[in-house]
């Protein structure tokens, strides 16, 4: 009680700088098939340098709702940002799936449709030099259904195949920019997956465009290669559409 007593006392003083920022997404991709439309609201309290551009702290409790109609998530996350630039973060997660078939899965020989509770944590780093840019995460996602089982189930974060009730998996995103004008961008995205409890990957490499409309709208597309858990390698391509129209205290 005492811990939490000095915390709020730490806050509050903050809570009049405090920034909501909320913002819907749709992303498309052809291999392994995905879609789906997510929002996402926060609350940012800053801690220190108040009014900065990149030079302040904050917390930030998230609320995040995603569905791809057969898929749905609601998940629950705190940021803590000790610099703008860096942010850690804790989740928990909850996926309804009710898959007949999937993606790059037989869902004949494994499990697809059954629900997961999930705990996510991990870090996140963005930096820029003139016209280039980097952003890099690290995320970890412990899986575990909702269900008692020893079979194998489809993860469909990763398009890996698990055995056991429950996982870890591990993500590494690396993405490279340079900025040809205000508005436009071209770059490079990967995606690393690793399956700890049998050491499946699939990788996803992508050069991708990104044009800013305005304030509000952006719009990040590409083509590339997605190397399945086979080491099969297949051509994909994505599309992000993101409307922002509050984007408060979080640079990335």
């Amino acid at each position: 009680m005492k811990s939490l007593i000095l915390i709020l006392l730490v806050f509050i003083p903050n809570l009049s700088n405090a920034q909501l920022d909320y913002k819907a997404e749709n992303l498309v991709r052809v291999f392994p098939t995905a879609f789906y439309i997510k929002g996402t609201a926060g609350y940012s309290i800053p801690f220190y340098g108040a009014g900065e551009k990149v030079l302040f702290g904050y917390i930030r409790p998230s609320l995040t709702l995603q569905s791809a109609a057969v898929v749905n998530m609601a998940r629950a996350q705190i940021d803590f940002n000790p610099i703008s630039i860096l942010n850690f973060y804790y989740a928990k997660s909850y996926t309804i799936r009710n898959f007949e078939n999937l993606s790059n899965f037989d869902c004949t020989n494994i499990i697809c449709s059954a629900d997961i509770k999930r705990d996510h944590y991990g870090f996140r780093v963005a930096l820029k030099y003139r016209s280039f840019y980097y952003s890099g995460a690290l995320n970890y996602n412990i899986g575990e259904l909702d269900q008692a089982t020893k079979e194998d189930w489809a993860d469909e974060l990763s398009s890996l195949v698990n055995t056991g009730s429950r996982s870890i998996l591990v993500q590494q995103l690396h993405i490279l920019g340079h900025e040809l004008s205000k508005k436009l961008s071209l770059g490079y995205l990967g995606l690393y997956n690793k399956m700890n409890n049998n050491n499946q990957k699939s990788l996803m490499h992508i050069g991708f465009g990104k044009y800013i409309f305005n304030d509000e709208w952006t719009i990040i597309a590409g083509m590339g290669v997605f190397e399945t858990r086979f080491q099969s390698k297949n051509l994909t391509a994505i599309s992000l559409l993101t409307w922002a129209p509050e984007r408060g205290l979080p640079l990335f």
